[in-house]
């Protein structure tokens, strides 16, 4: 899973920072084809096909990603990878693209978006991590926001 590969899609979302429909479109039809391999959207690595039984990464949840500061590795961050799955969804469904807008709520609820909104930073009972770096929670924060839009 790598963030870089996601990104790569973002710069045929926007021309001088208006969506661009066509290319919005023909993304989001390429990562509904293959939606569960591609996107992360819980960030959960406690039992994940996605990493082989080896990555000391197994048997993570976010949480514990971001105490370990994974979302400050240049490479092969698997909160990077969950920021870029969020994001790349958001800028498909950017501008006026209602269409797109209705594709994307067919795989991520809104009860999801605010969900993670409202628990990213908080252990399962609720309580607030006090461990954790805030920047990894804001940064994971930000692409959830971004899907509200």
């Amino acid at each position: 899973r790598k963030a870089r590969w996601l990104r790569f899609f973002e710069v045929f979302l926007e021309i001088n920072g208006v969506p661009f429909k066509r290319n919005q479109n023909l993304i989001l039809r390429l990562v509904v084809e293959d939606f569960d391999n591609l996107v992360d959207l819980e960030c959960d690595y406690t039992e994940s096909k996605h990493l082989p039984r080896s990555d000391p990464r197994y048997g993570m949840t976010m949480l514990d990603l971001m105490h370990d500061g994974d979302h400050r590795l240049k490479v092969n961050s698997l909160v990077k990878y969950h920021f870029s799955s969020i994001n790349l969804l958001a800028l498909c469904a950017a501008g006026k693209n209602a269409m797109n807008k209705a594709r994307i709520l067919q795989h991520v609820k809104f009860d999801q978006v605010t969900s993670r909104l409202l628990w990213t930073g908080r252990r399962p009972d609720g309580t607030v991590e006090t461990e954790v770096d805030v920047d990894g929670v804001h940064y994971v924060r930000l692409a959830w926001t971004k899907m509200m839009h």
